[in-house]
């Protein structure tokens, strides 16, 4: 049963960063503007991937369901990041 949950919370958290970070990432770069996306905020939920990646990382054994969509969001969070700079 833990498996199970463990891979619907992975998918929804999957769907979650693909496609609302990459949406977000999209329209972004169409627009070539990251007006109204707080950078404050981006930090945080970067800060908030990077510490789910980093506890999925210690546990005993690593949780693959914790590790996987955790350090795709902090990629995403990361590109959000660059585009806050790059497009100011």
């Amino acid at each position: 049963m833990v498996i199970v949950i463990g891979w619907i919370a992975l998918i929804v958290t999957l769907i979650y960063t693909c496609l609302g970070l990459g949406m977000q990432l999209v329209n972004n770069y169409r627009r070539r503007s990251t007006a109204g996306i707080s950078p404050c905020m981006v930090v945080t939920l970067l800060c908030t991937f990077l510490s789910w990646t980093v506890y999925g990382c210690v546990c005993s054994p690593p949780d693959v369901f914790i590790i996987l969509p955790n350090i795709i969001g902090s990629c995403c969070a990361t590109l959000l990041l660059w585009q806050s700079y790059a497009y100011r």
